[in-house]
């Protein structure tokens, strides 16, 4: 997710990163868990493995990140869920 916020409105695509990378779930995450605008331009070429990869790029501004680790993340979550009386499912 840093990466992305630091492409900015240059953007990114899943060809800057390992093979495997979840890239697509990143950008989820950043427009639906955390509300910010990210524009996608598709960009389609030819040839024998043909595709229309795209180029996401961040439009909304960002003025504070907190780096959180996933674990303590899902922990909060989870803190959240059982104030709001809300079941746990593992």
């Amino acid at each position: 997710m840093v990466v992305a916020l630091d492409a900015g409105k240059a953007g990114l695509t899943t060809a800057q990163f390992a093979a495997g990378a979840r890239c697509s779930d990143s950008i989820h995450k950043l427009r639906h868990g955390h509300g910010l605008r990210i524009e996608t331009e598709r960009v389609g070429y030819g040839g024998i493995s043909s595709g229309e990869p795209a180029i996401c790029g961040l439009s909304s501004p960002v003025r504070g990140l907190e780096l959180v680790p996933s674990s303590e993340m899902r922990a909060r979550k989870l803190a959240v869920r059982s104030e709001e009386g809300a079941p746990h499912v593992a």
